[in-house]
C-alpha cells in the first residue's frame, strides 16, 4: 500500500487508513555488501592475522523510476469537411429592349436652368447655350431657324440647324452671347425663338417653344468732369484753368451740358454749353475758365462754376456738380516815395562896397589941325 518516493528525500504516502506516514528512503534501503580489500604483504615479522574488513557506508540504491502518468489526450475538434459548392446558375442575359418608336418632336435642352447673358461678355466664351435634336427620323429634311426676339441684345453662334435622316438624333449646340449697347437701359429680357421649315408632314405642323433669357446691363448714365487735383485757379491778370466733360453712357436723346460762372466779375467760362449725342457721348470736351479784373485792389476771391445737364433723356437731366475756383488778385502796389521840395533861398541884399578912388583919367589931347600955308 505504500509507494516509494524519490531517493534520499523524505516523502509521504497515504495508506488504506488515509494517514500520512514519513519514510527515510536511505535508512530503509538494504545495505549492499562490499567485498574486502586484501592488505599488501609486509616483509618483516610474521604477518598478523588479516584485519577485519572495514565496513563501507551503504551506497543508496538507485530510485525505482516511476513511469509518468500519461495525460489524458485532449480531444481536438473534428475538422468540418468543406461544403460542396453548389453551382449558381448564371442569370439569364436580358435581351435589349426593343425601343418604342417616338413620335415626331424636338428635344430642346438648355445648358443651365437660367439663360442669362451680360453686356460685359465673358471674354469670348459662351455665356449661355442650348442644344437641339429631333425625336424621330424625318422623311424629309427639317430646317430650324433660331433668332433673338429683341434685336441688338444678344447674338447666336448659329442661327440655322438642318436635320435629316442621318443626323436627326445628334444634339446640335448653339451658344448665346450678350451685346453691349452702351445705353443705361437696365437689364433687358429677350427670347430665343425658332421657326421650323420642312416637307415632312409630321414635323411641318410642329412649333418649338421659345427660350427665355435676360441680358444684364453694365452701363450707368452720368456726366464725368475731370480736372487737376485741388481748386481751379484763375487770376485778375488773365490767368486761366480748365476742366473736361464727357458722358459715361450713350444717351437716348441729345444732351446739353450748361456751364456758367457764379461771379462773372471774378471769372468767365468758355464755351458756356456742350452738346453730346449718341455718336459723340464718349468724346471729351474742354471748358476754359479765365479770371476777370474787377478793378479793385482786394484779396483773392472765390467763386463757383456750375455744371448742369439738360435732355429729354431723363437719365441726363439735372445738376452735375459745382467746381470751386480761386481768382488771384493783383498784387498791392508799393508807393514810390516823393522827395521833399526844398524851400526857395531867402535873398540877401548885397552890401555896397566902399568906393575906390581911382586916379583921374587924363583927357586925350585935342588934335590941332595944321595951319595951311598961305
Amino acid at each position: 500500500d505504500n509507494k516509494w518516493l524519490a531517493a534520499g528525500d523524505l516523502g509521504t504516502a497515504v495508506g488504506d487508513t488515509g494517514k500520512v506516514r514519513l519514510y527515510d528512503m536511505v535508512a530503509c534501503a538494504p545495505p549492499t555488501p562490499v567485498p574486502p580489500t586484501p592488505a599488501p604483504p609486509t616483509p618483516s615479522p610474521p604477518t598478523p592475522a588479516p584485519a577485519p574488513p572495514t565496513a563501507s557506508p551503504p551506497t543508496p540504491a538507485p530510485p525505482t523510476p516511476v513511469p509518468p502518468t500519461p495525460a489524458p489526450p485532449t480531444p481536438s475538434p473534428p475538422t468540418p469537411a468543406p461544403p460542396t459548392p453548389v453551382p449558381t446558375p448564371a442569370p439569364p442575359t436580358p435581351s435589349p429592349p426593343t425601343p418604342t418608336p417616338r413620335a415626331a418632336g424636338f428635344d430642346l435642352i438648355p445648358a443651365s436652368e437660367v439663360c442669362q447673358t451680360t453686356e460685359a461678355g465673358a471674354g469670348g466664351a459662351a455665356e449661355a447655350a442650348f442644344s437641339l435634336r429631333l425625336t424621330s427620323q424625318p422623311t424629309q429634311t427639317v430646317t430650324v431657324t433660331a433668332y433673338v426676339t429683341v434685336p441688338g441684345v444678344a447674338t447666336l453662334s448659329a442661327d440655322t440647324l438642318v436635320f435629316d435622316a442621318m443626323n436627326w438624333n445628334v444634339l446640335r449646340t448653339v451658344e448665346v452671347s450678350g451685346v453691349d449697347d452702351a445705353v443705361d437701359a437696365g437689364n433687358t429680357p429677350y427670347s430665343v425663338a425658332f421657326r421650323v421649315a420642312t416637307s415632312d408632314p409630321s414635323y411641318a405642323v410642329l412649333a418649338l417653344p421659345s427660350l427665355g433669357c435676360v441680358n444684364v446691363d453694365n452701363d450707368e448714365a452720368g456726366v464725368s468732369v475731370t480736372r487737376r487735383p485741388g481748386w481751379l485757379t484763375t487770376s485778375e491778370a488773365g490767368g486761366s484753368g480748365a476742366f473736361r466733360v464727357v458722358l459715361t453712357s450713350a444717351p437716348t436723346h441729345p444732351v446739353t451740358v450748361a456751364v456758367s460762372s457764379s461771379d462773372s466779375g471774378e471769372g468767365v467760362v468758355s464755351p458756356s454749353a456742350l452738346v453730346f449725342t449718341a455718336a459723340s457721348w464718349n468724346v471729351e470736351q474742354r471748358v476754359l475758365v479765365t479770371g476777370a479784373d474787377d478793378g479793385v485792389h482786394d484779396a483773392d476771391a472765390a467763386y463757383v462754376v456750375h455744371v448742369q445737364a439738360h435732355s429729354t433723356d431723363i437719365s441726363y437731366d439735372g445738376p452735375v456738380c459745382d467746381l470751386p475756383v480761386i481768382n488771384v488778385a493783383h498784387p498791392t502796389p508799393i508807393p514810390t516815395p516823393i522827395p521833399p521840395t526844398p524851400a526857395p533861398p531867402t535873398p540877401v541884399p548885397p552890401t555896397p562896397a566902399p568906393p575906390t578912388a581911382s586916379p583921374p583919367t587924363p583927357a586925350p589931347p585935342t588934335p590941332v589941325p595944321p595951319t595951311p600955308a598961305p
